[in-house]
């Protein structure tokens, strides 16, 4: 019945994770030195939790809603930081921060979704009790 909503909230994420992956191996951040592959998947794992989300409160419109204007939050907030790093003139001026930069964004994305997650669990047994 929703799923506009679905599909909408997938392809946010879905382009979140492909723009994320584009620019972190563009700018080398994903190369094997810096992060490595446990990285990588680290920070692409908050727009496939999004999705997962997303599919489990597709019968409710108002949660879905909530749903994808976080994962426009959540996508937003992890490109704004990658293609920082990405337009940052490397040979002339090295980022200072880049070490840092994948648990900046990694923490606080993962945080909205575990906090989205806890409030779905929290809306679906409150819905399930009161019936």
């Amino acid at each position: 019945m929703y799923r506009v909503g679905v599909a909408t909230t997938w392809t946010v994420c879905a382009l979140a994770a492909i723009g994320t992956a584009l620019l972190g191996s563009a700018s080398g951040l994903f190369w094997p030195g810096p992060v490595g592959p446990s990285g990588v998947a680290a920070t692409l794992a908050p727009y496939l939790a999004l999705a997962v989300l997303a599919w489990g409160c597709r019968r409710h419109p108002v949660l879905l809603g909530i749903m994808f204007a976080v994962a426009l939050v959540v996508g937003g907030y992890g490109l704004l930081f990658f293609f920082n790093d990405w337009y940052w003139p490397q040979p002339t001026n090295p980022n200072p921060w880049r070490v840092w930069m994948v648990p900046v964004v990694i923490v606080p994305q993962l945080a909205v979704v575990g906090v989205m997650a806890v409030t779905l669990l929290a809306h679906r047994l409150w819905s399930t009790r009161r019936t």
